[in-house]
């Protein structure tokens, strides 16, 4: 039940900052759904955040959209 781990890994953005991009996977109504997150921590003198982004669906429609949303995680620009 619930999200499985399918993978992890680095990533950077256009501004040189560091990412973590995680893939999981779940079940929902019987189809097999993917669900992608990034992870950017953002720090300055005087800023302390943490961006996430995330994106979701089935499988099939997600495999084809991947390369289009990591493209989209990497151009993050705080």
């Amino acid at each position: 039940k619930g999200y499985v781990f399918v993978s992890q890994k680095e990533f950077t953005t256009v501004d040189k900052l560091k990412g973590m991009e995680l893939l999981f996977q779940a079940k929902f109504e019987g189809e097999d759904q993917l669900y992608l997150v990034g992870i950017v921590p953002y720090e300055t003198l005087c800023e302390n955040s943490i961006y996430v982004m995330q994106a979701g669906g089935e499988k099939k429609l997600m495999e084809e959209d991947t390369k289009k949303l990591q493209a989209a995680m990497k151009s993050l620009t705080p």
